[in-house]
């Protein structure tokens, strides 16, 4: 059950031979609820939905109170780093803005998918543009500890269909 993370070629397609998995995974994760619906009232008072064709709420993976000397946090953190989309279009030579992630913990990241009778999380890597790397650091004296590191992100990806 691992959170993965992999690099986009040029072409904002995946390129498997950077596939990694997140060690320490996120201690949770934040989104929004599944369905992505708007309400609108119609002037005869009647309640319209509408589904938007694309999904720009922001998601987080998160991790809280690790130690700066837990093992592999620091590296955790500047793998994260090098997620982050501006960085990556800033690098010489510059990088796809695009990451691929991959999530199969809370069967809440990837659309479903029907299968006959019923509706199945289909897990895959989904395209993303990460907006944000944050820590936080705790207001305490003595050794560092970060209450929160976030790993903020958009969904960029052409087969993701708004749930």
């Amino acid at each position: 059950m691992p959170f993965k993370i992999a690099e986009a070629t040029a072409g904002g397609l995946i390129n498997s031979g950077t596939i990694q998995t997140l060690t320490p995974g996120p201690t949770y994760v934040e989104y929004p609820e599944r369905f992505n619906v708007e309400y609108k009232t119609s002037k005869d008072g009647g309640v319209v939905l509408q589904y938007p064709p694309h999904d720009a709420r922001v998601r987080n993976w998160v991790w809280e109170n690790y130690k700066f000397d837990v093992p592999k946090y620091d590296a955790l953190y500047n793998t994260l780093l090098n997620l982050h989309s501006k960085l990556r279009l800033t690098a010489s030579p510059p990088k796809s803005e695009y990451v691929f992630l991959y999530e199969d913990v809370t069967e809440e990241f990837s659309p479903l998918s029907y299968g006959g009778s019923t509706w199945d999380e289909s897990n895959d890597f989904v395209r993303v543009k990460v907006i944000g790397v944050t820590r936080d650091v705790r207001k305490a004296g003595g050794k560092a500890t970060y209450d929160a590191t976030r790993l903020s992100f958009v969904i960029s990806d052409p087969n993701w269909t708004s749930s």
